[in-house]
Protein backbone atom coordinates (compact mmCIF):
# COMPACT_ATOMS: atom_id res chain seq x y z
CA UNK A 1 0.00 0.00 0.00
CA UNK A 2 1.16 3.80 -0.74
CA UNK A 3 0.25 6.62 0.93
CA UNK A 4 0.21 10.27 0.06
CA UNK A 5 -0.29 13.11 2.69
CA UNK A 6 -1.36 16.87 1.82
CA UNK A 7 -2.02 19.47 3.52
CA UNK A 8 -5.10 22.14 2.27
CA UNK A 9 -5.55 25.52 4.12
CA UNK A 10 -8.98 27.11 3.39
CA UNK A 11 -8.45 31.10 4.05
CA UNK A 12 -11.38 33.29 4.50
CA UNK A 13 -10.51 36.98 4.40
CA UNK A 14 -14.02 38.15 6.18
CA UNK A 15 -14.78 37.05 10.04
CA UNK A 16 -17.78 34.83 9.31
CA UNK A 17 -18.84 31.79 11.23
CA UNK A 18 -18.03 28.79 8.99
CA UNK A 19 -20.20 25.48 9.14
CA UNK A 20 -16.87 23.13 9.85
CA UNK A 21 -18.57 20.15 9.42
CA UNK A 22 -20.66 21.30 6.42
CA UNK A 23 -17.28 22.25 4.69
CA UNK A 24 -15.80 18.95 5.29
CA UNK A 25 -18.41 17.05 4.39
CA UNK A 26 -18.24 19.29 0.94
CA UNK A 27 -13.92 19.00 0.62
CA UNK A 28 -14.47 15.48 0.89
CA UNK A 29 -17.19 15.24 -1.82
CA UNK A 30 -15.28 17.54 -4.21
CA UNK A 31 -12.20 14.99 -3.57
CA UNK A 32 -14.28 11.91 -4.01
CA UNK A 33 -14.69 13.23 -7.31
CA UNK A 34 -10.64 12.44 -8.48
CA UNK A 35 -11.97 8.67 -7.48
CA UNK A 36 -13.70 8.77 -10.73
CA UNK A 37 -11.32 10.88 -12.72
CA UNK A 38 -9.25 8.30 -14.81
CA UNK A 39 -6.23 11.08 -15.35
CA UNK A 40 -5.60 10.96 -11.57
CA UNK A 41 -6.10 7.61 -11.49
CA UNK A 42 -3.13 7.08 -14.19
CA UNK A 43 -0.81 9.58 -12.82
CA UNK A 44 -1.34 7.24 -9.58
CA UNK A 45 -0.43 4.20 -11.46
CA UNK A 46 -3.23 2.22 -9.57
CA UNK A 47 -4.75 -0.43 -11.19
CA UNK A 48 -6.69 -1.28 -7.63
CA UNK A 49 -8.46 1.17 -5.91
CA UNK A 50 -8.00 4.76 -4.54
CA UNK A 51 -9.70 6.06 -1.06
CA UNK A 52 -9.45 9.71 -0.72
CA UNK A 53 -9.72 10.64 2.89
CA UNK A 54 -11.14 14.32 4.34
CA UNK A 55 -10.34 14.84 7.98
CA UNK A 56 -9.94 18.08 10.35
CA UNK A 57 -7.01 18.64 11.64
CA UNK A 58 -8.21 20.37 14.08
CA UNK A 59 -10.65 23.63 14.12
CA UNK A 60 -7.82 26.45 15.89
CA UNK A 61 -8.98 29.82 14.15
CA UNK A 62 -5.60 31.38 12.90
CA UNK A 63 -5.60 35.41 12.49
CA UNK A 64 -3.83 37.67 10.22
CA UNK A 65 -0.80 37.86 12.78
CA UNK A 66 -0.65 33.74 12.61
CA UNK A 67 -1.73 33.34 16.36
Amino acid sequence: MRKFEYKLEVICAGKGTADEVRVEEMLDLAFQDLVYDDEFVAVLDEKESVTIRVSRLDNKMVDNTGT
